[in-house]
């Protein structure tokens, strides 16, 4: 599915003038509530449903075929991100997935992305980054903050340069 700018919301191009459906996936009702309130101020934008674990955003997965995209928690009750993401990939691989998370992003953005998250998201980044990156994922390009591309970016010339 591509996603197409209308108005103020992101709106999928197969499904015109539906809102975008996210489910939120954390262990931590708090945050799990703030991620949801977040979104739901966004026009287009509803949360569907939520999700403390792993066995629960399985049954968000099948519950909701047409889902938009998944904000999950790297750790949700215990279940490391890497699983998540490949349970959940291998009950509905066109999932988007969007990893948010308290640990450094240059210890497990490259590796989530790898394993197939669209992006990673520090928790202590303003609000306003949360909706960028959930903008850039539903337009099918992954996220990553600045710096960790520009770390990427400088190990990948590295690699290159060593290698030519």
């Amino acid at each position: 599915m591509t996603a197409a700018a209308k108005g103020d919301g992101i709106y999928i191009k197969t499904r015109a003038r539906i809102p975008v459906r996210i489910a939120v996936v954390d262990d931590h009702d708090l945050l799990r509530w703030g991620v949801t309130r977040l979104i739901e101020q966004q026009p287009g934008w509803e949360v569907c449903s939520e999700a403390r674990d792993l066995a629960g955003a399985l049954r968000v997965v099948e519950k909701h075929e047409n889902l938009d995209l998944m904000i999950c928690n790297l750790r949700s009750a215990k279940t490391s991100g890497f699983l998540l993401i490949q349970r959940l990939k291998e009950a509905s691989p066109n999932a988007r997935i969007l990893v948010y998370a308290a640990a450094d992003e240059s210890l497990y953005a490259e590796r989530l992305v790898r394993a197939g998250a669209m992006g990673y998201v520090k928790k202590d980044q303003p609000p306003e980054q949360l909706i960028r990156a959930i903008r850039t994922v539903l337009e099918g390009r992954i996220y990553l903050s600045s710096l960790m591309t520009d770390l990427l970016v400088t190990r990948t010339a590295g690699k290159s340069e060593r290698n030519g």
